[in-house]
């Protein structure tokens, strides 16, 4: 499901207005309400493009799968590739569950035209914008808002620090919130940039206790990624799990983004 504010932007908008939806699906599944709404504001020729699951778009729209990219795609297109001169990725460049800023070019380009609107849904979303901003679309952010995991009875087996009432409170008075939502940490940073916090005896980063807390304990071998792109920031609705592989070339892009910014 979309956040309050989300679902306001959505309203302002006219129907079939968008030429494009990019939605990273990863996470959940998106109401029917939703996805209803995306299909009034898609253009007749628009393109919905689905990275993840696509669970729940079957009852809403008629889905095909592209398999040079793993991509789902819905809408109203006759083809695959709306422009053909726009190369396809080859599949081994892909990564999972994250959506490259290769395919999002990919799919921003062969599949809507410049001046349209395009939006990007889920983790997804900056990159979108920052393609967008590239190539002469309008690009708006959505957030897909992962609900809170509730624990189990008795709080998670082997991690008591991410259900202890003193532990959660404490974490509580050690950010604060800035204009872009972001939770920003006030401790040091350690050596990489990031916030470190003790919960009962237990290190951790201090977006990952952010994370765990909120969603549960995660899977060691995944690692996670800042959607806003700040490493202080602790809010788990900035945050996605992916494997390392993914995070060690998100890291690569956002280090290039900063240095063209200066």
């Amino acid at each position: 499901m979309l956040d309050g504010n989300d679902r306001q932007w959505l309203n302002r908008i006219s129907a079939h207005s968008a030429g494009a939806i990019l939605l990273n699906q990863a996470k959940e599944r998106l109401d029917r309400e939703t996805l209803e709404n995306f299909a009034f504001l898609l253009q007749e020729d628009g393109a919905l493009v689905v990275w993840g699951s696509p669970d729940g778009l079957d009852e809403v729209f008629t889905v095909r799968h592209h398999a040079a990219t793993d991509l789902y795609l819905a809408g109203t297109i006759d083809a695959p590739v709306a422009d053909a001169s726009i190369p396809v990725p080859k599949r081994q460049a892909v990564f999972s569950p994250s959506f490259p800023a290769m395919i999002a070019t990919w799919a921003i380009q062969a599949l809507s035209r410049q001046g349209d609107l395009v939006l990007g849904i889920g983790t997804i979303r900056g990159v979108v914008a920052d393609v967008c901003r590239q190539s002469h679309r309008k690009g708006l952010e959505l957030a897909g808002q992962t609900l809170k995991v509730e624990p189990p009875d008795g709080g998670w087996e082997g991690y008591p620090e991410l259900t202890n009432e003193e532990c959660l409170a404490r974490f509580q008075t050690k950010w604060v919130k800035n204009e872009n939502g972001c939770h920003i940490w006030q401790g040091k940073p350690d050596q990489d940039g990031y916030g470190r916090y003790s919960a009962i005896g237990v290190q951790y980063k201090a977006h990952r206790y952010a994370y765990c807390a909120e969603f549960g304990p995660l899977n060691p071998v995944l690692t996670l990624g800042h959607e806003c792109v700040v490493r202080l920031c602790v809010n788990p609705y900035h945050l996605h799990a992916e494997p390392q592989e993914d995070n060690t070339a998100e890291m690569w892009r956002d280090k290039r983004l900063r240095e063209r910014a200066k």
